[in-house]
């Protein structure tokens, strides 16, 4: 990857020819400059909120609330008119309207010798600001950059440069414009919450039990829609899946050339092939009314008494979205979410709701100094794993993503046809027969029932579970004197992971990754007269998929983020802090 542009080389022979498999590169219009480029837009929101609590008596009492937001956004001014005429969307849209969030809440105390309570509450709630998802109709709009994309470059000469500011542009055909639109109904990211718990004093040692149901319900969230797809292949995948190849990217014959199974196209294959020449990615942002979730708690704690306090929770969550919104661009949320059919408005299980989950803390506390307190602290956590998704390694619909299409799960073997792999890597040639991969697959299929239980269909999104995670966080703090009268201060120690700390294999979290995806065959198109007559298909297999397998992903220790930026979640590490209070 470079600064400006992206290149995929199979070889080093290649890159010296400056002939690489996919070249991208993204530069000022022509007659403009790299001062066009970034997002410049204003954003004012004016927030009022009213509160109200009316004691109806002694046990009841209740809340009545009212928040109104209103943003402003600056006018985005840089209209395309061909976006308006292919699309019908005027690219200029961006909202301004205000959310009004209506809220309700009561607290009941119990006539009882032990405390108790009974308190819930209603509201409508704003949800993630969208801010940074709609800066993209100011960033895209097709007026400030243009990306220039070849692929299969051999036959037209050399298409990379090694000098980053002399990049070739002039490709016939090959500009395209990316664009962000906003949904003119677009309405603020906004969910309805109701919570209902309990709480009681227990006539042993003080104990508190508490237990708490809280239900969400979407009333406007945010999805994006592709609209560059372009019309689809009349040919569909066996499992129903809507293609988006021309005829050669369903061609199994012509995968069969295709060496290096993963990174390589099939010979002539266009993804998207029937959408306009100026277009790249055109991103439009919508909402959808869909997505859920269900929380349950239940706790007991003992309050500090005798120098000792404690506490143990269980959580259960069960949770339904449409796209988790997990990354800064348009673009990059449309290809980090899971579909089986590209643009599909459909609820999945939530990447990042935590099914189960066990907390607990113990504390003690007392004076060792005067009246200076020492506190030390565990804090424990398990839970189960994050779900994630099995897809494919590479485009399986022609829609110009990888490692997003849901995987179709063979119904024993003969359901898809393995055809013969041929790679070539620093000059070696590697050749596997289809009878290799197909036993090599159902080996490691036999060995993930989970995935085994959807033969015959495509396996659904976030519905797989990575393993147990235990941690536990350790805090010690010392209260200290001021410099002066009525001043005081603390010192503490914090240390995360502290399993970690005491064993290197303790505290680590492995599962699917930033993407919550584990790829496992590649698609290499789908068999036809063509592949059957010329080998690569046996008779009888016309319309089956053809797979290419050279292993499954599994789980990783968890490290970076999708950033690449090194967190160290699965390492310990330790923080000290001084506070002085005055």
């Amino acid at each position: 990857r470079a600064v400006n542009g992206v290149y995929t080389f199979n070889n080093l022979a290649q890159f010296q020819a400056g002939t690489p498999s996919s070249y991208t590169i993204r530069t000022p219009r022509v007659g403009g400059s790299m001062d066009d480029i970034p997002a410049e837009y204003t954003l004012k929101n004016t927030g009022v909120f009213v509160q109200d609590t009316w004691a109806v008596n002694y046990n009841l009492t209740l809340n009545f609330g009212i928040r109104v937001d209103i943003p402003d956004f600056s006018d985005q001014r840089l209209y395309n008119p061909l976006i308006e005429q292919t699309y019908g969307y005027d690219n200029t849209q961006t909202v301004d309207d205000k959310l009004v969030q209506p809220r309700f809440g009561f607290n009941y105390t119990f006539d009882t010798d032990r405390p108790t309570q009974l308190r819930g509450g209603v509201g409508l709630f704003g949800g993630a600001a969208p801010n940074v998802w709609l800066s993209g109709a100011y960033q895209n709009t097709g007026r400030q950059y243009v990306e220039y994309s070849v692929r299969n470059s051999g036959g037209i000469g050399p298409i990379f440069s090694a000098d980053p500011n002399d990049q070739p542009t002039n490709f016939a055909g090959a500009a395209r414009q990316n664009v962000d639109i906003i949904h003119p109904d677009l309405e603020q990211p906004s969910v309805w919450k109701a919570n209902l718990a309990f709480d009681h004093e227990l006539p042993w040692y003080g104990l508190v039990a508490s237990a708490e149901l809280l239900l969400t319900r979407v009333k406007d969230a945010i999805y994006l829609e592709r609209l560059d797809l372009g019309a689809p292949n009349t040919m569909v995948g066996p499992d129903g899946r809507v293609m988006y190849w021309n005829n050669n990217g369903l061609d199994a014959s012509r995968w069969a050339l295709a060496r290096n199974g993963i990174s390589a196209n099939a010979p002539g294959a266009t993804q998207r092939y029937n959408r306009p020449s100026y277009v790249g990615d055109v991103m439009l942002l919508r909402n959808t009314d869909k997505g859920h979730s269900q929380q349950f708690t239940v706790s007991l704690e003992k309050p500090m008494s005798e120098n000792w306090s404690w506490m143990v929770g269980y959580t259960y969550t069960a949770a339904k979205e449409v796209s988790p919104l997990t990354s800064s661009q348009n673009t990059s949320n449309w290809n980090n979410n899971p579909m089986f059919n590209a643009n599909e408005d459909v609820l999945v299980n939530s990447r990042y709701a935590i099914k189960d989950r066990i907390s607990g803390a113990l504390t003690f506390k007392k004076a060792f100094f005067g009246d200076y307190a020492t506190t030390a602290s565990l804090f424990y956590e398990g839970r189960s794993g994050r779900p994630f998704s099995y897809v494919f390694w590479n485009d399986a619909n022609g829609d110009s993503r990888t490692f997003n299409d849901l995987f179709y799960v063979p119904n024993g073997p003969g359901d898809v046809v393995f055809t013969t792999l041929t790679t070539v890597s620093d000059g070696v040639t590697t050749v596997r027969s289809g009878a290799e991969q197909e036993a090599a697959f159902f080996e490691w299929l036999a060995k993930h029932p989970e995935l085994q239980r959807y033969a015959g269909t495509y396996a659904p999104a976030n519905e797989f579970r990575a393993g147990w995670t235990n941690s536990f966080d350790l805090r010690v703090s010392q209260e200290l004197p001021g410099f002066w009268k009525g001043h005081k201060s603390s010192l503490t120690l914090d240390i995360m992971n502290v399993g970690n700390l005491l064993n290197k294999k303790w505290g680590l979290i492995e599962d699917a990754g930033f993407n919550s995806n584990l790829a496992v065959a590649n698609f290499a198109g789908i068999c036809n007269a063509a592949s059957i007559s010329s080998g690569v298909c046996p008779v009888g297999s016309e319309g089956k998929y053809a797979y290419q397998f050279t292993g499954a992903q599994d789980f990783q220790i968890q490290e970076v983020n999708g950033d690449g930026v090194n967190t160290g979640v699965s390492r310990w590490s330790a923080q000290v802090t001084f506070r002085y209070e005055f």
